[in-house]
């Protein structure tokens, strides 16, 4: 289990990695809201295959996630530029996902979005 301090000062989050199988994963994001870790951002993944950015339509990009059951590969239309993200699914112990980003080919870290 990591630790991971959250936006609050003194409260920290038990965060436990789960594993799902690609099309499980792709069904528990539809609809779901997250806050990023980095910038005052709100994504939300909206049918079908739409990254919506801040709550505005006029914001939103197709995005596509593929990849096996081991590793979802996070291909989003050069929003975040032009390399796809992995995405490392976890579970806190609110229950809610957070799913941390890194570069598909550098491995660097980008952003940890939080389910809210």
């Amino acid at each position: 289990m990591k630790l991971n301090r959250s936006n609050a000062i003194g409260v920290y989050i038990f965060v436990k990695t789960i594993l799902m199988t690609l099309e499980k994963f792709k069904i528990a994001i539809k609809d779901k809201t997250f806050r990023s870790s980095v910038g005052d951002f709100i994504y939300r993944f909206i049918p079908e295959n739409t990254l919506q950015v801040n709550g505005n339509m006029a914001n939103s990009v197709h995005y596509s996630i593929g990849g096996n059951d081991d590793e979802f590969i996070f291909n989003h239309n050069n929003l975040f530029g032009s390399e796809p993200y992995i995405i490392e699914v976890n579970t806190t112990n609110t229950g809610l996902f957070q799913l941390t980003l890194k570069t598909q080919f550098t491995n660097v870290l980008k952003d940890i979005w939080t389910q809210v």
